[in-house]
């Protein structure tokens, strides 16, 4: 019964454009949260994001959009959408898009047309301030995107914005806070002038790539902003997927 209930207020935080907080899938990701929010961030935007080989074969744009509708209803998404065609140098991208003040949603299809044609799931939602829903909506991406891939690889990206330059020290408690609240091990350190990234590991989280080598499922960055004069954290999982 409750899991009825919390999908009845995830699918009217989408309709109504009101986001509310979710319980978190597991402990381990109510850490990730809870590290990332006790950070002193002015604001902070979450994304979920996936993106998976659909396969081959020619398709209608009927059949792309009964595709996408189905991925936009298995998460909660069922008015107020938008269908569109969009072109990249890769090829014909097919959109299922939905904006709120608070969230985006856009669920893609990228056809590609070489020997064979060739096509691709593509997954966002952007969340403003509000964190601890980006877990729940992770589970329910998954879910609805298992309908037509086999695993899915689905990454949570937590973006807080700090005011002013973080200096070297700074930087260094707010990784180690993070690595501590989250509990995890660090694995490789990327910190140097240009690019302040690290990577850790947790085994109480399931999803992990591989990195030079090494298994990783947390990843943390910090960059500077000078024409805004603003730091931007990045804490991700299993790896950062926004530009930064």
């Amino acid at each position: 019964m409750r899991q009825w209930i919390y999908y009845g207020i995830f699918c009217l935080a989408l309709i109504t454009g009101v986001v509310v907080l979710l319980p978190f899938t597991t402990e381990e990701e109510g850490q990730v949260v809870n590290a990332f929010t006790s950070l002193p961030c002015e604001e902070t935007v979450s994304t979920v994001e996936c993106i998976a080989y659909y396969g081959k074969g020619n398709l209608t744009v009927r059949q792309k959009e009964e595709i996408l509708l189905e991925i936009g209803e298995s998460i909660g998404l069922h008015n107020d959408y938008t269908f569109y065609e969009e072109e990249n140098t890769n090829g014909k991208v097919r959109v299922l898009a939905k904006q709120s003040d608070n969230y985006t949603v856009a669920i893609k299809m990228l056809t590609v047309e070489e020997e064979e044609v060739s096509h691709y799931l593509y997954v966002n939602i952007a969340i403003e301030d509000s964190a601890s829903s980006a877990m729940y909506y992770k589970e329910k991406v998954k879910k609805a995107m298992e309908q037509f891939v086999e695993k899915p690889q689905v990454t949570v990206n937590l973006v807080g914005i700090i005011d002013g330059k973080c200096s070297d020290k700074k930087k260094e408690e707010l990784v180690e806070q993070l690595l501590n609240e989250t509990g995890s091990k660090l694995v490789i350190d990327g910190r140097d002038a240009g690019l302040y990234t690290v990577y850790g590991y947790t085994n109480k989280m399931e999803d992990c790539v591989t990195v030079n080598g090494e298994a990783v499922n947390i990843n943390i960055a910090i960059t500077y902003d000078e024409a805004a004069n603003q730091s931007k954290i990045y804490l991700a999982t299993p790896i950062i997927e926004v530009d930064y």
